[in-house]
């Protein structure tokens, strides 16, 4: 199969490399950048989109936003031919996928939506994770070229959801780093140890990847520069996921908050450092010092009282980014059966993920309860708590239309 593959940064470039160490495939490189394909050193390097797409199988893009994706787009609907397959990999909005899907079907392209999930690393091994959406019998036909590519491929569905479940991923990934972040600032200020505090989230209902792979490997290790998934990377997806909502009619007040962060670190110098460095801001915000520093005596006291408020808060902010999947006519307990393996996977959605686990959600009046202890807890340690104060006033507005009885379960029932 000969194929044209489209943007080669941070992860393109290593895809591309991937495929190129296949004897079976032919490639043909572009990007409108030459410092980019001089970092090239394999396949045939094209002069432009329309020259690398000419004998094109299988045109490939992996590029930064909606506008470059819709470009190239344009000009594979002028330069294709009716029988080429368009596989686009980028973190773009549902709405231009489907406005794509919708331009080249019309010149007799097929397309499909594939979303990468993990690193730049799995990248370079081939062992990223793909959430992919389009016409079975056409994803079919490229299971030996994304086998190259990926370990995990799921598919979804439709075009949409593939780029849904990648946004919705992604703010659920860095809305809970951000309310852990919090939480262990909240923590040190008041004597708890962050080692101490990520073991008891871990231990009693508020696990999660994030934690293990971003709070604990990196943020506590101040393991935060330039090189892996930056702020700017990450508030363009958040950014992403506020849009859908917009278009959608519906709040996402988590998300809110989370852009307003990024810009604030954006502000402070921090774009190109790794996105947990959000810890960094808080402790600055807070006028503290790092959290790592922090030995006391109130540990177990202090756990007990923060663990529920942060279970409760994950809860929130998950089935929050999950609603979006609605408009991508996905419901939020099929969301999360598709998320509960890859980086979001958190303790709630493994609970929502599992076949007949129906019992045992607490009231929204006790998720109030835990809530507002942690937000008591915040204003004793001075700490702002920006997550802990939208997810009470979240509750408060979720026990107004549902009463103080119902729970979770109940929300996403009705």
């Amino acid at each position: 199969m000969r194929i044209a593959f489209i943007g080669l940064g941070a992860m393109g470039l290593p895809m591309a490399r991937r495929l190129a160490g296949d004897p079976g495939l032919g490639l043909t490189l572009f990007d409108a950048s030459p410092d980019a394909m001089a970092r090239a050193d394999f396949g045939q390097h094209a002069s432009s989109a329309a020259d690398a797409i000419e004998s094109a199988e299988l045109i490939a893009t992996m590029l930064p936003a909606d506008a470059h994706v819709s470009a190239v787009a344009e000009t594979v609907r002028e330069a294709g031919r009716p029988g080429q397959i368009y596989v686009d990999f980028s973190t773009i909005s549902p709405a231009a996928m489907d406005a794509v899907a919708r331009s080249l079907a019309g010149a007799g392209i097929a397309v499909v939506s594939a979303s990468c999930m993990k690193s730049v690393a799995a990248a370079r091994t081939g062992e990223l994770s793909l959430f992919v959406g389009g016409d079975p019998a056409v994803t079919d036909r490229l299971g030996p070229v994304l086998a190259r590519l990926a370990t995990s491929r799921q598919y979804v569905g439709s075009i949409a959801a593939a780029k849904s479940l990648k946004i919705i991923n992604n703010v659920i990934v860095s809305t809970v780093d951000l309310m852990l972040s919090e939480a262990l600032l909240i923590g040190a200020r008041l004597g708890l140890p962050p080692d101490a505090a990520a073991g008891s989230f871990a231990e009693q209902g508020a696990d999660s990847w994030a934690l293990r792979n971003h709070i604990v490997k990196h943020a506590l290790t101040d393991d935060l520069g330039p090189g892996i998934f930056s702020v700017a990377y990450m508030a363009k997806d958040v950014r992403l996921a506020v849009s859908m909502a917009d278009e959608l009619g519906w709040p996402v007040f988590f998300a809110g908050l989370l852009l307003s962060a990024y810009r604030g670190l954006i502000a402070h110098g921090h774009a190109d450092d790794y996105h947990p460095v959000v810890l960094r801001w808080l402790e600055a915000g807070a006028n503290s010092g790092p959290v790592t520093e922090v030995a006391g005596a109130q540990g177990d006291l202090v756990s007990g009282q923060l663990t529920p408020a942060v279970t409760c808060l994950q809860s929130l902010i998950t089935l929050e980014a999950l609603h979006l999947a609605r408009g991508a006519g996905l419901d939020e307990i099929t969301a999360a059966w598709f998320l509960s393996g890859g980086s979001a996977a958190n303790d709630f959605l493994a609970r929502l993920a599992a076949p007949g686990d129906g019992g045992g959600w607490p009231a929204l009046a006790t998720m109030l309860d835990h809530i507002a202890r942690g937000c008591e807890l915040a204003q004793e340690a001075s700490v702002p708590a920006m997550s802990f104060e939208t997810g009470r006033n979240l509750v408060l507005a979720l026990m107004d239309r549902w009463g103080k009885s119902a729970s979770l379960a109940d929300v996403i029932a009705g």
